[in-house]
C-alpha cells in the first residue's frame, strides 16, 4: 500500500510536472504570438500615422508655420499609441511639439507589465523634405514621434490573462484524466509485481522463483515484460559472478577514464573560452566595422585577383548614383573604357604597372563621372590580400570624395596668389613712398646738419635753436617712415632679426642716456630699479638675454620715450629688471603720467591708434607701439599693459634670458666714451697730403649742392658732380677718381649698371665706390653690395656718414694715415 502511494505521489507529481510545463509552453507561445500581433499592430499603425502626417509635416517645416505643425503633433498625440511628437526646423529649432495627457496613461502596475511584454518607448524620426533643388530633394527639417506601445494595450493584457487562465484550467484536467488511466492500466498490475519481487530471495544462492503475469496482461506489454524478467532470472545468478569479476577491472577501467575525461573535459572548458573569446572579438570588430562604414564617408571596395569588383559598399553608389548591376564584375580598365572612370594620377599605364608589381599600399585619383552629368573627385587607396600560401586572392581598400577638398585648394592657391600680388603691391607702393619722401628728407637734414657744423662764423643760439627744430621735425618723419616700413614687414614676415646674447642691463642703461635730454626738458626723473640715472659703475648686475640689439634697443627706447612723452611735468619713469626664473627676463617701464583710458587698452598695441584728442596733442604716430609688439612676438617674448587714467601706465615684455653654462666664454660688449672729436680728427686725416678726387653722380640739384656744401666744410676734397651715369661714364675714360658715391635712381641707367661698366675700367677696378639710395630694404641693400659697391648710404644720410666714407677711401690711397 505504501509502495503504491509512493508511485501514486511520483506519478501524480510528474504528471502535474509535465502537464503544467506543457500548458505553461503553450500559453507562452500563445502570449508570444498575441505579442509579435501587438507589435506589428503598433508599428503598422504608428507608420500609418506617421506617413499621413509627413506631407503636413514637411509644408509645416518648409514654411515655418507653427500653427500646421501644432495642428499636425496634436492630431498624432491623440492616437495611440503616439505618445509624443514634435516638428523640427532644419535649424534644429521645435516648430511644434505635443504629449500625451497623463489621465490617459494606464496605472502604475498596469503599466509596468505592459511595458515589459510590449517594450518601453521609442522615437521614430522621419526626415522632411521640401521642393526640389538642383533636381534634389531639399531638407527642411525632421518629423519626430515617441511611440509608447503600453497605449491601448489593456485589451491586449486581459487576451494574455485570459489565455493563461484557460490554459490551466486544461492542464489541471489533462491531469486529472491521465491519472485515472495511469491507475487502471499501470499502477495496480505493477504492484502485484513488485510483491512477487519482494518474495525473491535476497541471496544469490537461494532458488528464484518466477513472477506472476497480472490477470488480464498475459497479451499486453508488462505480460512481456514479465516473461522477459524471468527469462532473465534464470541467467541472472550465472550474469551476476561475471558482473562482479567484470566490476573490479570495469572500476579500474572506469578510474583511468574519469581521469582522462577530466582532463578532456578541462581542455574542452578552455577551447570553448577561448573560442567564445575569439568569436565576442570577432563580433565586436564587425559592428566596429559596420558602424564605421555606415557614419564614414568613405566608401569600401574588393576584388578579386583579376581586379573585377566583388564589393563596393552602398555610399559609393549613393556618391555616384551607379547601380550595383552596372559596376559588378568589371575592373578599372573595363569602367575607363565605359567613361565612368578617368585616373588623374598616376597616369593609367604607370598606375597599371603599380597595380601589377606594386606590393605595398598603393594610392591614386580618379574622377567619376556621374550619371546626370557631373563630376566627383577621388582618391583611392588599396592593397592586396594574401594566402595563407602566399598566393594573391585579391585587393581590397577604400575610396574618398575630395572634391570639396580639392575645389577648396584651388581656391586656396587662387588666394593665396592674389595675397601675394596684392602683398607685393603694398611693398613695392611703402617703398616707393619711402623713395619719394626719404629723397627731399635728404637735402632737408643735410643742409640743418651743415648748419650746425663748425665754422668760422657759428649760429647764434636762437638760429641754432631754429636749426635744431629742423633736425628733430625731420627725424620724427623719418621715425614715422620707419616705423611704417618695420610694420609693412612684420606683416608680410620678411623682417630679419639676428640672435646673439646681449647684455640687457648695459643696453637699459644706453637707452635711459639717450632719452636722458628729452627727460631733462620736462624736469622728469628716470630710475633703473631703485637706482637714479646714471647709475654708478659696476652697480647694474649683468643680465644675458637672446635678441637682435637694435630691434631690442627700438623697443626699449619706444616704451621710454612714450613714459616721457606722456608724462606730467616733473613726473617719473621707472625702468625694472626681473628674472623670470632661469629662462625668460622681463622689462618694465613704469609712469607717473597721464594715463591711458580703459576702452582703449584692448586696442592701444593696434596700429595708427591714438589715445589722446587733437587738444591733447603730443608727437606720435600711433605705429610705434604696434610695432614695439610684433618686435617683441618675433622675439619670441610676449608683451602686457595695465593703466589707470590720472595715474599712470605700466608696461612689461619679456624676452628668453640665457643661462650661465649656455654663455660660457661669452664678454660683454663694451660701450665707447662716446663720439666727442669725431670731426676735428677726421677732417684732419682728410686735409693731410694730396685732395681726395671725388666722383658724385646725382640727378637732383638740391642733393648736388648739399654735397658740395658739405665737402667745402670738410676740407681736402676736389669734387666733381655729374647729372647721369652716360656722364659721369665719360668723365671717367680720362679721369680717375678716389671715390665714386652713386644714386641708385639715375635718369639715364641705374646705379648698379654704372658701377658694374666703372669695374669693367682696368683704373676703376679697386676704387671704393658706394651706392646712395632712399631704398632702404635689407633686399636693396644686399642686391647693392652684390653689384660691386663697397658701401650704401641711405637717404637721408648723416653727415658723419659721409665723412667716414671719406675717410676710408683715404685710408685705402695712404695705408700710412694715423688711425
Amino acid at each position: 500500500m505504501r509502495l503504491k502511494r509512493k508511485l501514486l505521489h511520483t506519478f501524480l507529481r510528474r504528471t502535474a510536472m509535465v502537464a503544467l510545463v506543457v500548458g505553461l509552453v503553450l500559453s507562452l507561445f500563445q502570449g508570444w504570438q498575441d505579442q509579435q500581433n501587438q507589435l506589428v499592430n503598433i508599428e503598422r499603425t504608428v507608420n500609418h500615422l506617421v506617413d499621413a502626417a509627413m506631407p503636413s509635416a514637411a509644408m509645416a517645416a518648409y514654411s515655418i508655420d507653427t500653427g500646421l505643425a501644432s495642428s499636425v503633433v496634436d492630431g498624432l498625440s491623440l492616437r495611440n499609441p503616439v505618445a509624443e511628437a514634435r516638428i523640427v526646423s532644419d535649424f534644429h529649432d521645435t516648430l511644434a511639439s505635443a504629449k500625451l495627457h497623463e489621465p490617459q496613461m494606464p496605472d502604475g502596475w498596469t503599466l509596468g507589465i505592459l511595458r515589459l511584454l510590449l517594450g518601453e518607448d521609442y522615437q521614430i524620426s522621419r526626415p522632411l523634405f521640401g521642393p526640389l533643388y538642383h533636381n534634389q530633394p531639399l531638407p527642411v527639417g525632421y518629423l519626430e514621434v515617441t511611440v509608447s506601445p503600453a497605449l491601448g494595450g489593456e485589451d491586449f493584457l486581459g487576451r494574455v490573462l485570459l489565455g493563461l487562465a484557460l490554459m490551466m484550467v486544461q492542464t489541471v484536467l489533462l491531469c486529472a484524466i491521465l491519472t485515472w488511466v495511469y491507475l487502471r492500466t499501470t499502477l495496480l498490475p505493477v504492484e502485484r509485481i513488485v510483491d512477487d519481487l519482494q518474495d525473491i530471495p535476497p541471496e544469490p544462492g537461494d532458488s528464484l522463483r518466477p513472477i506472476r503475469i497480472p490477470p488480464g496482461h498475459h497479451s499486453d506489454e508488462i505480460g512481456y515484460l514479465v516473461e522477459s524478467f524471468n527469462r532473465l532470472i534464470g541467467s541472472a545468478e550465472l550474469e551476476l559472478i561475471a558482473r562482479r569479476r567484470a566490476e573490479d577491472s570495469l572500476r579500474l577501467i572506469n578510474e583511468d577514464l574519469e581521469s582522462r575525461v577530466d582532463e578532456r573535459t578541462r581542455h574542452l572548458h578552455r577551447e570553448i573560452g577561448e573560442r567564445r573569446t575569439i568569436e565576442n572579438a570577432l563580433r565586436i570588430s564587425e559592428n566596429r566595422f559596420r558602424d564605421l562604414a555606415e557614419v564614414s564617408s568613405d566608401w569600401f571596395w574588393e576584388s578579386d585577383h583579376n581586379g573585377r569588383l566583388t564589393i563596393i559598399s552602398e555610399r559609393f553608389l549613393a556618391h555616384t548614383g551607379l547601380s550595383w548591376e552596372s559596376v559588378a564584375g568589371r575592373s578599372l580598365n573595363d569602367l575607363i573604357e565605359m567613361g565612368v572612370v578617368t585616373v588623374i594620377s598616376p597616369a593609367w599605364p604607370e598606375l597599371r604597372r603599380q597595380i601589377v608589381h606594386s606590393q605595398s599600399r598603393l594610392t591614386f585619383e580618379v574622377m567619376l563621372h556621374l550619371k546626370d552629368g557631373g563630376h566627383l573627385r577621388a582618391a583611392i587607396a588599396g592593397k592586396r590580400f594574401l594566402s595563407s600560401t602566399g598566393k594573391v586572392l585579391g585587393y581590397r581598400g577604400t575610396g574618398h570624395d575630395i572634391t570639396r577638398q580639392y575645389d577648396d585648394a584651388e581656391k586656396l592657391r587662387l588666394a593665396y596668389g592674389e595675397a601675394e600680388r596684392a602683398n607685393a603691391a603694398k611693398s613695392e607702393f611703402l617703398a616707393n613712398m619711402s623713395h619719394e619722401l626719404r629723397t627731399p628728407m635728404n637735402a632737408i637734414l643735410g643742409f640743418a646738419q651743415l648748419l650746425l657744423l663748425p665754422r668760422a662764423q657759428p649760429l647764434d643760439p636762437s638760429q641754432t635753436q631754429y636749426v635744431q627744430h629742423i633736425i628733430d621735425a625731420g627725424d620724427h618723419l623719418l621715425g614715422l617712415i620707419n616705423q611704417v616700413l618695420d610694420l609693412a614687414r612684420i606683416e608680410a614676415g620678411h623682417l630679419d632679426l639676428s640672435s646673439e646674447p646681449l647684455d640687457m642691463a648695459a643696453l637699459a642703461i644706453e637707452c635711459l642716456d639717450m632719452l636722458a635730454p628729452l627727460a631733462e626738458k620736462r624736469s622728469i626723473q628716470m630710475f633703473l630699479d631703485e637706482r637714479p640715472v646714471p647709475p654708478a659703475p659696476g652697480d647694474v648686475p649683468v643680465l644675458v638675454v637672446l635678441g637682435d640689439r637694435v630691434r631690442l634697443k627700438q623697443i626699449v627706447i619706444n616704451l621710454l620715450s612714450n613714459a616721457i612723452k606722456y608724462n606730467r611735468s616733473g613726473g617719473m619713469v621707472r625702468l625694472r629688471l626681473r628674472e623670470q626664473g632661469v629662462s625668460h627676463l622681463t622689462i618694465s617701464i613704469e609712469d607717473n603720467g597721464i594715463g591711458i583710458p580703459v576702452d582703449h587698452l584692448p586696442k592701444i598695441f593696434d596700429p595708427f591708434h591714438r589715445v589722446l584728442a587733437s587738444s591733447q596733442a603730443a608727437e606720435g604716430t600711433g605705429v610705434g607701439l604696434a610695432v614695439t609688439r610684433r618686435l617683441v612676438e618675433a622675439m619670441n617674448g610676449s608683451i602686457s599693459v595695465t593703466s589707470t587714467e590720472g595715474e599712470g601706465s605700466h608696461f612689461w615684455f619679456t624676452i628668453p634670458r640665457l643661462t650661465a653654462a649656455s654663455i660660457a666664454g661669452w664678454t660683454p660688449r663694451k660701450m665707447g666714451d662716446g663720439e666727442m672729436g669725431w670731426w676735428s680728427t677726421e677732417t684732419a686725416i682728410l686735409r693731410h697730403g694730396t685732395p681726395l678726387q671725388v666722383l658724385y653722380i646725382e640727378d637732383n640739384p638740391a642733393n648736388q649742392a648739399l654735397m658740395q656744401d658739405l665737402l667745402a666744410v670738410v676740407g681736402g676734397v676736389t669734387l666733381v658732380t655729374v647729372s647721369t651715369g652716360s656722364e659721369a661714364l665719360g668723365w671717367a675714360v680720362d679721369h680717375l677718381a678716389d671715390l665714386v658715391m652713386i644714386d641708385i635712381n639715375l635718369p639715364d641707367v641705374t646705379g648698379d649698371v654704372v658701377a658694374q661698366r666703372l669695374r669693367q675700367m682696368p683704373d676703376y677696378q679697386t676704387v671704393m665706390m658706394v651706392a646712395i639710395s632712399a631704398n632702404v630694404r635689407a633686399q636693396d641693400i644686399a642686391q647693392a653690395r652684390g653689384m660691386g659697391f663697397d658701401d650704401y648710404l641711405c637717404k637721408p644720410f648723416e653727415v658723419a656718414s659721409v665723412v667716414n666714407c671719406l675717410v676710408e677711401a683715404k685710408r685705402r690711397l695712404s695705408p700710412a694715415l694715423p688711425s
